[in-house]
């Protein structure tokens, strides 16, 4: 992601095929993602007035790739956890290793624990793209003489963006594929004892 905005930045100062290439699918995100209610938009919608129309479109294209590139990561990385058998891959799961702030002995079922904290991360995760650019209109995202001006603010500011968003979401995939194991081992086990029960 870092990347692809160094690249994109660099486009209006030293022009290569490379960056017309990543300026044209920037473009194109920026576009397609940047409708109403969209992060793209509202990414935009943070910048000062005295922002000119063409830092407006490279904050705007910026977003829509940073944008997509988070949205894909999390895609894969779902894809990954759910058609390989990550962690259980490398022998059993070690609870205490992997999750050394969960405690299973105590509160209610561990499943039922683990769900929840999944889906808090998650939904905290899809929050944080919404709250990110809203809080970044209130608060000094660059360092004083600095302005969105700078292609290092833009690169900063929007793999911040996109990196926590991304963190936490994928935090909730992987608890829940923990969540998953666990049950089906349960599962797996409650079947042993019975055929053993009926044997």
């Amino acid at each position: 992601m870092i990347a692809m905005l160094m690249v994109l930045c660099n486009h209006s100062q030293e022009p290569t095929h490379l960056t017309m290439m990543v300026d044209a699918l920037a473009q194109a995100l920026g576009d397609a993602l940047g409708g109403p209610y969209s992060p793209a938009r509202l990414a935009v919608s943070t910048l000062s007035a005295e922002v000119s129309l063409a830092m407006i479109e490279a904050v705007r294209h910026a977003s829509g790739i940073s944008f997509f590139i988070a949205t894909a990561l999390v895609f894969v990385f779902y894809v990954l956890t759910r058609r390989s058998p990550w962690p259980a891959a490398f022998g059993a799961l070690n609870v205490w290793v992997n999750l050394p702030l969960f405690d299973p002995t105590t509160g209610c079922d561990a499943v039922a624990r683990l769900r929840r904290d999944a889906w808090l991360n998650e939904l905290f995760g899809c929050l944080l793209i919404f709250l990110l650019p809203a809080l970044g209109g209130y608060l000094p995202l660059a360092a004083p003489g600095m302005s969105y001006d700078a292609p290092l603010v833009v690169i900063s500011t929007l793999a911040v963006w996109a990196f926590f968003p991304v963190s936490n979401i994928t935090c909730g995939v992987a608890i829940s594929r923990v969540s998953d194991l666990i049950k089906t081992e349960r599962r797996h086990t409650h079947a042993q004892a019975k055929a053993v029960q009926t044997a």
